[in-house]
């Protein structure tokens, strides 16, 4: 079984620069079950994160119903249910903003870079998800939804040192990020995300620039 932080079987290719977030929410659901068909750690540590009970292998040995995979995305995301997900299916995605954000998680800082460079609008941008994050707090935390933490590493040393955070961090404080915005879910700014999850330097490193 693949542990969870090498694992990118939630992660999302996309084709075009926008998608419903119905449609998004569906391929995720799908790739949810196609990850617990295949017995990837991930797909049981969000499974538990999102309500099921059991250690990997039960969750993993036991059937994935369509609308548990559902009712799991629904709560990965912030919402209450699938039925409260689907009110929102009309929502648009920018994709390339979701790409950022795998980016900035798996430390990825050259495609970071080519995103941001292609559409610098991306650094304002916020998630159309109940948590609203932009870029930054998905930096200073340890990801906002359960397969995005399972990328990142506890400590902020570990972090710089394997994924480079550092590195991510700085660039995106040099796009010039309005640090006083709070994500509404838990009234966080990107600092207080940082301070939170013990990222000493990425605190300092924003407080530089406050």
């Amino acid at each position: 079984m693949l542990g969870p932080m090498a694992d990118r079987s939630l992660v999302l290719d996309f084709d075009g620069a926008t998608i419903s977030l119905g449609e998004l929410l569906d391929r995720q659901v799908e790739a949810l079950r196609a990850a617990h068909r295949g017995g990837r750690a991930a797909a049981a540590a969000v499974l538990r994160a999102t309500g099921t009970r059991g250690s990997d292998e039960e969750v993993l040995g036991a059937p994935l119903t369509l609308e548990a995979a559902r009712v799991a995305i629904a709560r990965d995301h912030g919402y209450a249910d699938w039925l409260e997900a689907r009110g929102h299916a009309d929502l648009v995605v920018d994709t390339r903003f979701e790409a950022a954000a795998d980016a900035i998680q798996w430390g990825e800082l050259t495609a970071l870079r080519d995103l941001l460079d292609a559409d610098p609008r991306l650094i304002s941008m916020r998630s159309p998800f109940p948590h609203h994050a932009m870029l930054l707090h998905h930096v200073a935390a340890n990801g906002i939804e359960v397969e995005r933490q399972l990328q990142s590493p506890p400590n902020a040393l570990i972090l710089a040192a394997e994924h480079d955070r550092g590195e991510v961090v700085s660039f995106l404080l040099g796009q010039d990020p309005d640090l006083r915005v709070a994500e509404p879910f838990f009234g966080a700014t990107a600092r207080g995300a940082a301070a939170y999850f013990g990222h000493a330097e990425v605190v300092a490193m924003i407080e530089q620039r406050l």
